[in-house]
């Protein structure tokens, strides 16, 4: 039986983390687990991110890896880690736009300061 999925491919300018929370979110909801969920998450990444992973792992094959494994070198490819001390020069230069409103202000505040490694939240 044919499972449906309403997510869409993975792409290269999307955070990753964020792609993964939605299909985990579809992936409980469907029972996956195992083997399923990781030809799962392979079929629905998309062809583009498919070939940056495969070209990751190579000489081995993406199905060769656990569903984890896959899961950091996506990351890994799409969000590299940005060093602290350039996150935190962003995040001192954020102004507040024209016509952004203070909730606004504050998640794009929130989001920069993911990588800045100011300590515990």
């Amino acid at each position: 039986m044919a499972t449906s999925f309403p997510i869409e491919p993975l792409t290269k300018g999307e955070d990753p983390e964020r792609w993964l929370q939605r299909f985990m979110a579809i992936a409980k909801w469907q029972d996956l687990e195992g083997e399923k969920l990781k030809f799962s998450f392979l079929a629905l990444i998309g062809a583009e991110v498919y070939s940056l992973l495969a070209d990751a792992v190579l000489p081995r094959k993406p199905s060769d890896f656990q569903f984890e494994e896959l899961c950091e070198h996506v990351k890994a490819q799409l969000k590299p880690k940005k060093l602290a001390m350039a996150a935190r020069y962003e995040f001192c230069r954020l102004k507040q736009d024209e016509g952004d409103t203070v909730s606004m202000f504050v998640r794009k505040l929130k989001s920069a300061a993911e990588d800045c490694q100011f300590g515990p939240q």
